[in-house]
């Protein structure tokens, strides 16, 4: 698939990465582009130029940039278009960006009129999308949330691609949920003797057929 990814950071270059080795075609989204193309399998362009033509666009951002990512994004027409919300609601400092009553992904799903929303990739650190979707030995589970169910199929995909284990979370309300436990995860990294060499992993029984 044609995949554009918002944002280049450690968590953004660390998804595209994975995506690519999955076969997928990744290019990046950021604000200020190189004056040249790049060489290499996945260029950074400007997020107009990313998003254009793309399959699925994912947001990999810093929460504090999220409402200037969407401004620009805006610009593009993207009624249809699968939009992977990846952000969690973190401050500056790590702090807690805001409670439980709406979540990064449907101020996103606000902001992007008619485009098809889904949470998924924010409970996985960079090193393990980078490992194979794998911690300490262990498969990492990746949750994924919304309202479409077509959306929610591809991108399930999209997490089974990059090796993590794929389950449904269910409609995009449940994004509050996952990024609360995507800053918990954060904080616990960042604030506790646990550091970051940490993930989830949710043990369950076999997908029914």
């Amino acid at each position: 698939m044609e995949i554009a990814v918002i944002g280049a950071g450690n968590q953004g270059t660390a998804l595209g990465e994975a995506l690519g080795r999955a076969g997928h075609s990744v290019r990046y989204g950021v604000a200020h582009p190189p004056s040249t193309v790049t060489e290499g399998p996945a260029p950074r362009l400007s997020v107009e130029a990313a998003v254009r033509s793309a399959e699925v666009i994912a947001i990999v951002v810093p929460s504090w940039h999220l409402d200037d990512a969407l401004s620009t994004i805006r610009q593009a027409d993207l009624r249809g278009q699968i939009v992977i919300d990846v952000t969690n609601p973190l401050t500056e400092k790590m702090g807690w960006a805001r409670g439980f009553d709406v979540s990064n992904a449907e101020r996103v799903r606000a902001a992007l009129p008619g485009a098809r929303v889904v949470k998924a990739f924010n409970t996985v650190f960079a090193a393990w999308l980078r490992g194979g979707g794998r911690a300490l030995g262990e498969q990492l589970t990746g949750f994924v949330a919304s309202d479409d169910g077509e959306a929610k199929r591809v991108v399930l995909g999209l997490v089974r691609d990059v090796g993590l284990d794929p389950i449904d979370a269910g409609p995009l309300d449940a994004a509050r949920l996952l990024e609360a436990a995507g800053v918990m995860l954060v904080r616990f990294g960042a604030f506790t003797s646990l550091g970051w060499d940490l993930g989830l992993k949710l043990v369950h029984p076999p997908p029914r057929p």
